[in-house]
């Protein structure tokens, strides 16, 4: 009996051993999770937020990357299919777009307020709320003085000549219309063409035509005409007649051809002359060639050649040894005469730089 209590029996050997060889306790289960590390350059564009203590663990979280509310796309470069722009959405310049389509198309200004063209726009671009048929108005408006602002800058410009062309019709209403359009080289020497004004005329009298066609010219600033082209019809020699400091011009550029023509009628005249050009010690050789109505460029020879000789003919008109001289001019009065001899040498360098 002894033997047999003494014995320890297996139940209390395994819980010795259980005692004895216990394993470790584990650890908490957050600290088995291994933190990843960010892989992807974008992080290195954001700054990371921790999160407050006591917030719940639960609570949905967002990306920064879903934060951007102003996303851009990649679009095509109009004018170089080959490159690519950032592009985003803008209320502003989507009205210009609309805008020019008005003008560009010729479409009249309550195409915006069509159903279908907004149904279009809402599906392109459900973002862009089409403007009415007034504020379109408004809008068209205001991009034409915008533009006129620019060319006017352009065609002012001391350096710019400019060529006029313009012309009347009479259309299938019975109405009489006016255009003028305005021919210049920019300094790229890139020759343009505008339109500068489209407007209905009374009549188709010459003196009407020059009215319209002066106050024109000064909305528009223009001061340096180079050319004026019209079409064979005779109202147009009467326009030309009352534009402002034409008339002047012609008259004078006239005055000029006659003191040439007198210098070459005749051996006497062409050596009184000359002895005033060596009096004035000009160094110049030549003559001054006259006008020939069959060479175009003949009349700008002349005054380029008679602008050299300025001084050799305000000393022929000091000396008048031959009255004939003044009597060449087309005015009546000698006084007259004289005061239109000076003043045309002043016209010649008006001319040639105008």
């Amino acid at each position: 009996m002894s033997n047999s209590s003494s014995t320890p029996t297996p139940t209390s050997a395994q819980s010795v051993d259980s005692s004895t060889n216990a394993n470790p306790p584990l650890p908490p289960p957050n600290t088995l999770k291994r933190k990843a590390a960010a892989r992807s350059n974008v992080w290195e564009h954001f700054d990371k937020i921790k999160k407050e203590e006591g917030t719940n663990n639960d609570e949905p979280r967002t990306s920064p990357l879903r934060d951007l509310k102003s996303q851009k796309l990649l679009s095509f470069v109009k004018e170089d299919k080959g490159s690519i722009m950032s592009w985003s959405f803008s209320k502003e310049r989507s009205r210009l777009a609309c805008t020019r389509m008005i003008i560009r198309d010729e479409l009249p200004f309550s195409h915006v307020e069509n159903v279908g063209f907004r149904d279009f726009m809402q599906e392109v671009q459900p973002k862009f709320d089409p403007p009415s048929r007034r504020t379109i108005a408004r809008d068209v408006w205001n991009l034409f003085q915008l533009e006129k602002g620019k060319l006017k800058s352009v065609l002012s410009h001391p350096s710019h000549k400019v060529s006029i062309t313009t012309d009347t019709w009479t259309s299938l209403q019975k109405i009489n219309y006016m255009v003028v359009t305005a021919h210049f080289i920019d300094v790229d020497w890139h020759l343009h063409k505008r339109i500068i004004s489209f407007c209905v005329i009374p009549n188709h009298k010459g003196e009407t035509i020059g009215k319209l066609l002066d106050y024109c010219l000064n909305d528009w600033g223009i001061d340096k005409v180079f050319t004026i082209t019209v079409d064979n019809a005779t109202p147009n020699d009467k326009m030309i007649s009352y534009m402002k400091g034409m008339k002047e011009l012609d008259n004078s550029i006239m005055a000029i051809t006659n003191s040439v023509r007198y210098i070459h009628s005749s051996p006497a005249r062409l050596e009184s002359w000359r002895r005033c050009v060596a009096f004035e010690k000009l160094d110049i050789k030549g003559l001054v060639p006259l006008d020939v109505c069959t060479r175009w460029n003949s009349t700008y020879l002349l005054l380029e050649g008679a602008l050299k000789y300025q001084r050799a003919f305000e000393r022929m008109l000091e000396d008048d040894g031959d009255p004939h001289f003044v009597g060449y001019f087309m005015d009546d009065d000698v006084e007259k005469k004289k005061k239109r001899v000076g003043l045309l040498l002043q016209m010649i360098g008006i001319v040639l730089e105008s």
